[in-house]
């Protein structure tokens, strides 16, 4: 900042102040400050500036003040440049003016030379933006989130520059120049640490694929970090899905040679877990929990899968809620046992109270009359709700050929066992 913001302190010379007989600064005690101006403003509001200056007409001259008021308006952000001229007074007393030179304002952002990347989600990582201040700073970082977010989609050797073009009074156009030039391909995806399934089997698992010479119908070879990122949760989700559920993914690296991208993971296996002993736990659980859990996929003594774990779930929730339980909650608990490696399953089931529909309201109805649409509901007023009679209806309506679109939601109707269904169509 000490290039940009500089203080000048205008003392009267030896040779003035003899002429005149009048004594310098300080030999007559600290002279106080007659005015504070302010000079070289053009869109930035006066009093908006006073707000960060401390001196203040009235008060002892305090030259300590003074720069810690160019460094607060220089902060502002505005100003390329922040001075402040002292001169001295009859009566002991001085004027400070406080000498300003306003940043260009930004009329318009230009953009050339991007093809790969859209010029909205480009515009959205320079920072730069139109009738703002242009803040050189902000710029600069932002031309190094444009440059990552073309190393994120694989273009490595991506230069952005930018340079403004004087448009007016103090005013500029600001111009991004892109060379993106080609992707740096991935030749290579590897693994360490993987036993339990071949590097060729883990491959087919990610999205990120090894260039080919049919590549630039797939996409293969293109390197995008967040495709990779999200790859290491789909290595994740298939360990976890063959009972490997202790698995550790760390981040690949990237290795750039001479013939491209060598991208490598390192997984940490550990053992296979399968299902120890299924419970079902709960204040207000049923009193047949045996029937409950009959015909799920989880079955103690089989490999665990995390993916038959949330089917089941939504499975229970299901049958709770065909017996009128529509707010029945399930939650499951898993709890592992690294002796035997088995994995514990306790489904923690709340069931409510028994849900009476209420009200069946239809809305949006311009085809038919609503009591067509209220025959074919299988769900009815006054009766248990059941989340297959509501599938069912929804299916009825749609086969009548009438609507576009048929929606059913339901909200509670005021009270714990009562419930509304809106009909949209």
């Amino acid at each position: 900042m000490a290039r940009h913001a500089r203080r000048r302190s205008v003392a009267l010379l030896a040779a003035l102040a003899l002429v005149a007989g009048e004594v310098p600064l300080g030999a007559q005690g600290e002279p106080s400050i007659a005015r504070v101006g302010i000079t070289g403003n053009l869109r930035v509001e006066e009093d908006a500036i006073r707000v960060h200056l401390r001196s203040q007409p009235g008060q002892p001259f305090d030259q300590d003040t003074i720069d810690r008021d160019i460094r607060s308006v220089y902060a502002m952000g505005f100003f390329d440049q922040v001075d402040a001229d002292v001169t001295r007074l009859p009566e002991n007393r001085v004027e400070v003016v406080f000498r300003v030179k306003e940043r260009p304002l930004v009329r318009a952002v230009k953009i050339e030379g991007n093809k790969k990347v859209k010029r909205e989600e480009l515009e959205g990582a320079l920072k730069i933006r139109a009738h703002t201040i242009l803040d050189p700073e902000k710029a600069r970082q932002g031309l190094e989130a444009g440059k990552k977010l073309y190393v994120e989609k694989g273009y490595l050797d991506a230069e952005l520059t930018y340079s403004t073009e004087p448009v007016g009074e103090n005013e500029v156009d600001v111009l991004y120049k892109v060379e993106e030039h080609g992707p740096v391909k991935v030749v290579e995806v590897g693994f360490e640490g993987n036993k339990a399934f071949s590097a060729r089997k883990l491959r087919g698992v990610m999205q990120t694929r090894e260039k080919w010479f049919l590549g630039f119908i797939t996409g293969a070879g293109v390197l995008n970090k967040e495709v990779l990122r999200t790859d290491v949760e789909r290595l994740t989700a298939w360990y976890y899905d063959h009972g490997y559920v202790t698995v550790r993914v760390d981040e690949p690296r990237v290795e750039r040679r001479d013939d491209g991208l060598h991208v490598t993971v390192k997984i940490d296996e550990g053992d296979q877990y399968q299902v120890g002993e299924v419970a079902v736990a709960g204040e207000n659980t049923p009193a047949d929990t045996k029937a409950l859990l009959q015909g799920l996929a989880i079955t103690p003594g089989e490999v665990f899968k995390a993916s038959a774990l949330r089917e089941d779930t939504q499975k229970l929730t299901e049958r709770l809620s065909e017996d009128g339980y529509a707010f029945a909650s399930v939650e499951p608990e898993t709890e592992m046992r690294p002796d035997d490696k088995r994995v514990d399953i306790t489904y923690k089931v709340e069931r409510g109270k028994p849900v009476v529909v209420d009200r069946i309201e239809v809305t949006g109805n311009s085809k038919t009359r609503d009591k067509v649409i209220r025959r074919e509901m299988r769900l009815q007023e006054q009766e248990l709700f059941s989340a297959s009679k509501l599938r069912k209806s929804r299916e009825a309506l749609q086969r009548l050929g009438f609507f576009q679109s048929v929606n059913i939601t339901t909200r509670r109707a005021g009270e714990d066992d009562r419930m509304q269904v809106v009909v949209d169509v």
